[in-house]
């Protein structure tokens, strides 16, 4: 077995397992599956580092470079988040408190954060 087909059935057990996740898309799913498998390899293959790096400076990036809906913005500001580091500290839990916040908001700001690599804190 090549370590192609090696990863390829870790993508589809994955994936799999997102099956029991019924809010989720076959899409988010795929998606999902497909990052934590290239994380794993990374990390296997020690070339996270470059990642790590990218990573960091990802978490560093001011929330007002980003374009927004007015909600997501007013979310934001609510939350006092500066960084897409401060935003990935957050829970989806956190987000929907705000006001004026539903699933729609709260999609798209896990969409942006996945744009850039990162995710909410406990978002798996």
């Amino acid at each position: 077995m090549s370590d192609d087909q090696f990863y390829q059935g870790l993508r589809e057990l994955v994936y799999l397992q997102l099956q029991g996740r019924p809010n989720m898309t076959n899409k988010s799913r795929r998606r999902r599956a497909f990052v934590a498998v290239e994380s794993l390899k990374a990390a296997l293959d020690g070339s996270g580092d470059s990642r790590a790096v990218k990573g960091d400076e990802m978490r560093s990036k001011p929330v007002r470079d980003l374009r927004w809906s007015a909600r997501a913005h007013n979310c934001i500001e609510q939350l006092g988040a500066e960084t897409l580091g401060d935003l990935a500290e957050c829970t989806p839990d956190d987000l929907l408190y705000c006001k004026n916040v539903g699933t729609t908001t709260v999609t798209e700001i896990q969409g942006k954060l996945m744009e850039h690599g990162l995710r909410l804190r406990g978002d798996w």
